[in-house]
C-alpha cells in the first residue's frame, strides 16, 4: 500500500478526492478503529499539498484496498477511462496481498450489503441471475448522462472545466488572461446568461473583450448578435454594453472551449474532443432550453464530437443549399435539442459578415422571441445562483432601457 500511495502526486485531482470520500465511507461503514481515522484525515489534507504523502506503515486492511478499488472503477465510469498512473495503481492494487484482519468485514458480506458499488470487471464480483441487467441498466444510463445518482452543479463543472485546462496541451492566449486579472484556467461559460431560457446561442471560442469582461458573446461579432437581440425585443440596436449585457440575460451561451486561444486560431480538434463531455453536461443536463442557434460550421458539427452516432446527420445537413434556413432536430444525452445553424458573425467572415444581421433577425422572427413573463432585476452573478435560476426575458419596459453617465434612466435608440 505504501508503494501505492508513492503515486498520488501523479493523480489527477478526481481520482485523489473520489478515494478520500470513498475511505471515508468506507471507514464509516465498517466502523474503523482509530488508526484508519486518522489515516484518513491524513489523506485528505494531502490532496491540497499532493508533494505530501501519508504514512501506511501502520494500517494495511482490505478495507482501505477495497476502498481504492471501487473509487478508481468508479472514476473510470464516470470519467470515461483512467490516466496510465491510476491504470498502474490499479494494476497494483490487483497484484497486491490480501490480508483480513479482526474487525473487517468479509468481502462476501460487504457485496451482499454494497451490491452497487462492485463494479463486476474490476473487483470480480460474479454475476448472478437476474441481477446483472438491474445493475448494469442504471450505470449504463448513468455514464451517458442520463439518470444518475447525482447531476452536477454549475459551480462544480467550472471546477472541471478548469482542471481539465490546467493539465496543459492548449496554447491559451496567456497575455490577455493577465491583463483581465484571470488565471488561464478561468474559463468564460454563461456569463450573465440563463440555464433556463428557452432559447441558446452556440459559437466556437472566446475572444478578447469576452475575456476581460468574463461575459460571452460581447467582442464584436458577439455585438451583432445582442443588438439583433435588442431589436427583435426593443425595435433597435443596444445603445451601450449595459444594455447589451442586460438583453443576453434571457438566453443561454455556450462555445466549444470556454478558453481563448492564441491568436484567435480555431482549437485542434483534440482539445474540443477534451472539452466535449463537460460542455455537452453543461447543454444537455444543466441547460433547461432546447431551441440552439449555432454559429459557424465549428459549433454545428462539434454536436458529432459529443455524440459521434450524429456525425453523418449533421454533416448531410450541412451539405443542403438550404441549411441557414432551415432546421435539424437532434438528441444530445437523451435531450431533445433544435438546432439553427447560421454563419459565424466574424469580420473576417467576408462571405456572410454583412448579411449575419438579417439573417439572425429572420431566425428570431420566426422562433417569436421574446415571450417570457418578466425580466430580472439584476444579471446573475453568483456561481451559486445558476442551479436554482429563473431568469426569463420579454419586452417588460425596463429591459428597452438603459442608464446614462450620470445615472439617470434614458429610453432605447430605436
Amino acid at each position: 500500500m505504501r508503494e501505492i500511495m508513492n503515486d498520488l502526486p501523479e493523480l489527477s485531482d478526481r481520482a485523489a478526492i473520489t478515494i478520500a470520500e470513498a475511505m471515508r465511507q468506507m471507514a464509516q461503514s465498517d466502523g474503523a478503529h482509530p488508526q484508519e481515522v486518522a489515516l484518513i484525515e491524513q489523506f485528505e489534507s494531502s490532496i491540497d499539498d499532493r508533494t505530501s504523502t501519508p504514512d501506511l506503515s501502520a494500517i494495511d486492511t482490505p478495507a482501505l484496498k477495497e476502498a481504492l478499488l471501487k473509487s478508481l472503477a468508479l472514476v473510470a465510469f464516470a470519467d470515461g477511462g483512467l490516466s496510465e498512473a491510476e491504470r498502474a495503481v490499479l494494476r497494483r492494487l490487483r497484484s497486491a496481498p490480501r490480508r483480513r484482519r479482526g474487525g473487517c468485514r468479509p468481502r462476501r458480506e460487504r457485496r451482499r450489503r454494497e451490491p452497487a458499488l462492485h463494479l463486476r470487471r474490476r473487483t470480480h464480483l460474479p454475476r448472478q441471475r437476474g441481477q446483472a441487467r438491474a445493475l448494469d441498466g442504471p450505470r449504463r444510463q448513468a455514464h451517458r448522462g442520463h439518470a444518475g445518482p447525482r447531476r452536477v452543479s454549475y459551480a462544480e463543472l467550472l471546477q472541471k472545466l478548469s482542471a481539465e485546462a490546467a493539465r496543459g496541451g492548449m496554447d491559451i492566449d496567456a497575455p490577455v488572461y493577465e491583463e483581465a486579472g484571470r488565471s488561464v484556467c478561468d474559463p468564460t461559460v454563461l456569463g450573465s446568461g440563463s440555464l433556463d431560457a428557452p432559447l441558446g446561442f452556440f459559437g466556437r471560442d472566446p475572444g478578447r473583450d469576452e475575456v476581460l469582461q468574463n461575459e460571452p458573446f460581447i467582442g464584436r461579432g458577439g455585438r451583432l448578435v445582442r443588438d439583433a437581440l435588442h431589436r427583435a425585443a426593443c425595435g433597435g440596436p443596444c445603445v451601450d454594453d449595459r444594455a447589451a449585457i442586460t438583453i443576453g440575460q434571457g438566453v443561454f451561451w455556450a462555445n466549444t472551449v470556454p478558453f481563448k486561444p492564441t491568436d484567435n486560431k480555431a482549437w485542434s480538434v483534440g482539445v474540443k474532443r477534451r472539452f466535449a463531455p463537460l460542455v455537452a453536461t453543461l447543454i444537455a443536463e444543466l441547460w433547461r432550453g432546447d431551441t440552439l442557434i449555432t454559429l459557424g460550421n465549428d459549433a454545428f458539427l462539434w454536436f458529432g464530437l459529443a455524440e459521434p452516432a450524429l456525425a453523418p446527420s449533421l454533416q448531410g445537413y450541412w451539405a443542403r443549399e438550404d441549411r441557414y434556413e432551415s432546421h435539424l432536430d437532434i438528441t444530445l444525452r437523451g435531450r431533445p435539442l433544435r438546432l439553427y445553424p447560421l454563419p459565424h458573425p466574424s469580420p473576417l467572415n467576408a462571405a456572410w459578415f454583412a448579411r449575419f444581421p438579417a439573417m439572425l433577425d429572420a431566425r428570431l422572427s420566426a422562433l417569436g422571441w421574446p415571450g417570457r413573463p418578466t425580466l430580472p432585476a439584476a444579471p446573475p452573478d453568483s456561481k451559486d445562483n445558476k442551479d436554482e435560476s429563473t431568469w426569463t426575458y420579454n419586452r417588460a419596459p425596463e429591459a428597452c432601457r438603459s442608464t446614462s453617465a450620470d445615472g439617470s434612466a434614458t429610453g432605447s435608440n430605436t
